[in-house]
């Protein structure tokens, strides 16, 4: 009899998430977990068809040659380039192992979770909005242009995100994070700081509730926030992040779930926003954060993720 087919997860053990979705996993399968970091740390052979790294626990090489299942999760760690100067030897030696985990990512004989363009392409707000507005799900209107004026809605004041990466930073010891606020981009103040990168602004929403919905294939969990008390950007709060709970929002997941299939992530972490005129898609994570929400629904999401992987549900 053949042996069961390898898991595979592009992220670090590091990472709670990994851990928690490995806890999950049958012991019986080989399993494999690397990163950019990790896996020079690892033994591994990629020669035409042959693709082999080391597994966890030290059973071997783990053959990645023939059909399996994977989930990335994470392909560079966390501040993987802070500090590398641009066109250094330390850029270049960062860069061969950036192309050794894409290509790898991008293993055509893995069914990934989500596949590595899919994940791409769906941490793009703005693609995230064109996948909402197809299927018809109410989002807040959305505005990145150079030009302002008679283009925003008709409202004093509108949140405005980057478009980009939330996080940078200032000086080696010192990060800075980018949180939604609500503006006046008619303020020129205001104006003059819009110009330096493209910022996402949309239409301010007076949230009743905020909700977050994951989404594993076909199944998901919804839980709410009451927004009563809380700043525009929830995240700044951190009581908040221990506040959530477990509910059932049919309606709402069924939309996510449509999301997620449009945008061909099998996993996503969603935010969404309730107010007195119903409810609104905000984001979508296709590699977002669970862990911080109520029990034992963590687990079942966790669970799901090894249940797919290991071959339990169908590519749904």
């Amino acid at each position: 009899m053949a042996p069961d087919p390898p898991i595979v997860i592009i992220g670090s053990m590091d990472d709670p998430h990994v851990r928690r979705v490995v806890d999950f996993a049958p012991r019986r399968r080989a399993l494999t977990v690397f990163d950019a970091a990790s896996i020079q740390r690892l033994s591994y052979r990629v020669s035409g068809a042959m693709i082999q790294v080391e597994s966890v626990g030290g059973q071997g090489l783990v053959d990645l040659g023939s059909a399996h299942r994977g989930w990335i999760r994470r392909p560079l760690p966390p501040a993987w380039n802070h500090g590398v100067v641009t066109g250094s030897k330390q850029s270049a030696i960062n860069s061969g192992w950036q192309s050794l985990v894409a290509f790898l990512a991008r293993n055509p004989r893995c069914s990934w979770l989500t596949g590595f363009d899919a994940l791409l392409s769906a941490e793009n707000k703005l693609t995230q909005g064109v996948a909402a507005s197809s299927l018809g799900i109410e989002a807040p209107r959305t505005f990145v242009g150079d030009v302002l004026d008679g283009d925003l809605p008709d409202v004093e004041l509108v949140v405005a995100k980057p478009l980009g990466m939330e996080l940078f930073w200032l000086d080696r010891s010192r990060s800075l994070k980018v949180f939604a606020s609500a503006i006046d981009p008619r303020d020129p103040v205001i104006r003059a700081h819009l110009s330096g990168s493209p910022f996402l602004l949309q239409t301010k929403l007076t949230a009743r509730r905020h909700l977050r919905v994951v989404t594993v294939a076909d199944r998901s969990w919804a839980f709410e926030l009451d927004a009563v008390g809380l700043p525009l950007d929830w995240r700044i709060d951190p009581s908040a992040h221990h506040s959530w709970k477990f509910t059932r929002a049919t309606a709402i997941e069924r939309q996510a779930l449509q999301i997620a299939a449009a945008m061909s992530v099998r996993f996503s972490s969603q935010d969404w926003i309730e107010n007195d005129d119903g409810a609104f898609f905000i984001d979508l994570n296709p590699g977002g954060q669970w862990l911080f929400l109520p029990e034992p629904h963590t687990a079942e999401v966790a669970a799901q993720i090894a249940s797919w992987l290991s071959g339990d549900t169908h590519l749904t």
